[in-house]
C-alpha cells in the first residue's frame, strides 16, 4: 500500500489523487472480500496450512508479475539513465515536460505544477545540480542517504504524522478487532462453521469497496471546492509565494470532508453498537453482518482520507511513502495489539460494552481528525525543517 500510494501521488495531481486513492483503496479491498471465503472453504477441505501456502503462491505470482511490468514512476533521469541534470526531458509525442524538483535551496519542498501533466501521465523526476562548498557539482542522487527504515521511523516523530497516524490507527484497529471476535462469536451463537463465517466478510468487504470508491470521490469534490473558494477570497490581492502554491493547488487539510465526520461520529458508533448488542440479544444473524458493513464503510473512509492528507502533506518531499508506511507500521501495530486483547474482553465485558467501547474510540478518532484539520497547517510548518533533515543526515 505504501508503494501503491506513492505511485499515486507521482501520476495524479492533488485535485485527481482522492478519487485515485479511492480505486487503489478498492481494489486492495478485493482481498478481505474474497480472502476469508476462499480460506474458509480451502481449510475446510485441505486444512488450515494449505491457506497459508495458497497466500505465499499468489504472493510470489503478484511479485513476479509486478517486477517484470511495474514500470518507475518516479525516476531519476541522472542517476538511472546517464542524462543530462539540468537538460529539460520530453515524454513521448505528447512534447511533455518532464517534472523538475530541485533537491535543495529555495525551491526545495514545492509543489510541481501538475496542469500541463495529462491524469495519469508517468512522471519523471530531473534533479538539479548543486555546489557544494569545494565548488563541486553534486547531485541529491549521489548524496549519503538515511536508510528507509529510518526515514519511516523519523516520519513517526512528526506531530501531524504522528497525530494522523494515530487517529487512523485507531479507526482500523476496531475493525481489525472486530473481524477478530467475529468467528469466536458465530461459532458460539449461531453455531458457523469456517465456510460459513468466511461468507459473512461478504458485506464488509462489499462496503469497504463502496466506502473506498465513494471517499475518494468526495474527497476529490471538496479539495476542488475549497481551493475554490479560497482563490475568491485571495482574488485581487498580492498571495506571498509561501502561500501561493497551497491557494492554487488546495491545502491537505482540505481532505477532511463533512462526510469524513458523519462517519466517524455517527456511522461507525451506530455499527459498532449494533453488532455488539444484536449478537448479545441473538437476534437474525443478518443484523450483526449488516452492522459490520456500516463499520467498515466508515472505518475506510476514515483511512483512506488521513492516507491522503498525508500523501499531500509530504509529496512535496518526496516521502508520500515513506510517511504511508509509517502510518501503516503504527496501524499495524495498533491493530495486533487490540485484535490480541479483544478476545479476553469480551470474556470479561461482553461483546455488547466491548462493542459501546469501541464506538467511543471511533468518536474520539473524529475529533482527533476535526482536530487535525484546525492545527493541520501549523503543525505542517513546524515540521518543514524535518522534512529536510530527513533528506539530508548531515543537517
Amino acid at each position: 500500500m505504501a508503494t501503491a500510494y506513492g505511485t499515486v501521488s507521482d501520476l495524479y495531481a492533488p485535485e485527481n489523487r482522492g478519487g485515485a486513492l479511492g480505486f487503489v483503496s478498492s481494489m486492495a479491498t478485493v482481498g478481505p472480500l474474497v480472502g476469508p471465503i476462499l480460506g474458509g472453504f480451502i481449510a475446510t477441505a485441505w486444512g488450515w496450512r494449505a491457506t497459508f501456502l495458497a497466500t505465499a503462491s499468489l504472493g510470489g505470482l503478484f511479485l513476479i508479475l509486478h517486477m517484470l511490468f511495474g514500470a518507475e514512476t518516479f525516476r531519476d533521469v541522472k542517476r538511472w539513465d546517464g542524462g543530462a541534470a539540468d537538460s529539460v526531458e520530453t515524454d513521448g509525442d505528447e512534447g511533455i515536460a518532464v517534472d523538475a524538483l530541485r533537491s535543495s535551496g529555495e525551491g526545495a519542498g514545492t509543489e510541481v505544477d501538475y496542469s500541463e501533466i495529462p491524469k495519469g501521465e508517468c512522471r519523471q523526476l530531473v534533479v538539479e545540480t548543486e555546489s557544494d562548498a569545494t565548488g563541486v557539482s553534486t547531485t541529491a542522487a549521489n548524496k549519503k542517504q538515511l536508510h528507509p527504515l529510518l526515514v519511516v521511523f523519523r516520519l513517526l516523530g512528526v506531530d501531524f504524522v504522528l497525530f494522523t497516524s494515530l487517529c487512523a490507527a485507531v479507526g482500523f484497529s476496531v475493525m481489525f478487532a472486530i473481524q477478530t471476535i467475529m468467528p469466536i462469536l458465530f461459532l458460539e451463537v449461531y453455531d458457523f462453521n469456517a465456510s460459513q463465517t468466511g461468507l459473512s466478510y461478504l458485506a464488509g468487504g462489499f462496503m469497504n469497496a463502496v466506502s473506498a470508491l465513494v471517499a475518494g470521490r468526495t474527497s476529490d469534490y471538496f479539495y476542488k471546492r475549497a481551493r475554490q473558494q479560497r482563490m475568491k477570497r485571495a482574488r485581487g490581492a498580492q498571495l506571498e509565494s509561501a502561500t501561493g502554491n497551497e491557494n492554487e493547488h488546495g491545502m491537505p487539510e482540505d481532505r477532511f470532508t463533512p462526510w469524513t465526520f458523519v462517519n466517524s461520529f455517527f456511522i461507525v458508533p451506530f455499527g459498532t453498537i449494533l453488532f455488539g448488542w444484536s449478537i448479545y440479544a441473538r437476534v437474525h444473524i443478518g443484523v450483526p453482518i449488516a452492522a459490520f458493513g456500516f463499520v467498515c464503510f466508515g472505518f475506510t473512509d476514515s483511512v483512506l482520507t488521513s492516507s491522503a492528507y498525508l500523501v499531500d502533506a509530504t509529496a512535496a518531499y518526496g516521502r508520500a511513502s515513506s510517511a504511508t508506511s509509517a502510518a501503516n507500521l503504527f496501524r499495524m501495530v495498533l491493530a495486533c495489539v487490540l485484535s490480541v486483547i479483544a478476545t479476553p474482553w469480551v470474556r470479561a465485558i461482553g461483546v455488547q460494552w466491548l462493542c459501546t467501547l469501541f464506538a467511543g474510540l471511533s468518536v474520539l478518532s473524529g475529533l482527533g481528525l476535526l482536530g487535525l484539520k484546525w492545527a493541520g497547517p501549523k503543525m505542517r510548518a513546524r515540521s518543514s525543517s524535518v522534512f529536510a533533515k530527513s533528506s539530508n543526515p548531515k543537517q
